[in-house]
Formats: C-alpha cells, sequence, structure tokens
C-alpha cells in the first residue's frame, strides 16, 4: 500500500533525466503523516504495516515525497504522492502544484487510481514538512 504507482514512473523519468544531463542525480525520500482510510461502517482508522507485541508499528504514510537533485546544475524538483487508493478526488496541495513546468516528468498526474501526484520547489515542500532536506538556494530541475 505504500508504494504510489506514480512513483514508479518518476524513477524512469529521473533516470532517463540524468542520462539526457549525462551526470549523476541524487533522489531523498520521505514520508509524511499516518493514512487513514475509512473502515467499513465509515470511520477513519490509522494504518500501519504491522504489530509488535500487540502494538501497531510501521506508521503507513499518508503521502509520500521525493526531491530529485543535480548537484552539477544545483538544481532539484520535489514529487509528492498521496497514498490512498481510494481517492475519488484530488485533496488538498502542501505547495503550489509546478509539475507543468518539469518537462522531465511524464507521470499521468490525472489519474487517481493511479496515486494522485503533485510538483513542488524543494523550499515550498519543505515549509510544509520540515524534514524535507535543506539544499540551500537550488534553482528549478525544470528540463
Amino acid at each position: 500500500m505504500s508504494v504510489i504507482p506514480s512513483f514508479q514512473d518518476l524513477e524512469y523519468d529521473t533516470r532517463d533525466l540524468a542520462e539526457a544531463h549525462g551526470t549523476d542525480i541524487t533522489v531523498y525520500s520521505g514520508g509524511s503523516d499516518v493514512l487513514e482510510l475509512d473502515d467499513i461502517n465509515g470511520n477513519p482508522v490509522e494504518i500501519y504495516l504491522g504489530l509488535y507485541e500487540n502494538k501497531a508499528v510501521v506508521p503507513a504514510p499518508a503521502l509520500t515525497w521525493k526531491v530529485v537533485y543535480e548537484e552539477s546544475s544545483n538544481r532539484a524538483a520535489a514529487v509528492v504522492g498521496i497514498n490512498n487508493p481510494h481517492l475519488t478526488s484530488a485533496p488538498a496541495k502542501l505547495c503550489s502544484d509546478i509539475c507543468s513546468s518539469l518537462s522531465w516528468i511524464n507521470i499521468d498526474l490525472s489519474n487517481l487510481g493511479r496515486g494522485y501526484t503533485y510538483c513542488c520547489t524543494v523550499d515550498d515542500l519543505r515549509a510544509a514538512i520540515p524534514h524535507v532536506p535543506d539544499l540551500g538556494n537550488v534553482g528549478l530541475l525544470d528540463n
């Protein structure tokens, strides 16, 4: 449940970008919040991936993020995926969506069944999620 299918596509897009630029790309990734899904009565339940001594452990993240960083050009972009396979409409975003500015992203952003995905500047995402890496003053990795 914690693998966003669109992020599999992002992996290929990132590799293609590195090959096209002839450079190394560093990818930072993480999660945020605990995924809640409705039980059969429509009550939200936090989702955990396991139990240890009858205690819930390893929370499923409500969202996952990746920061794609090209050190040679000091440019980066962040991609956020919502980890809920039951979405019927787009949820609120943590930052302004800039996916249309990233020519190397080929994810089908309109397909909620593949995971709702959007893009941000690293600074905008870091303002919403403080544990996103601080890369300093970076440009946008737009092509």
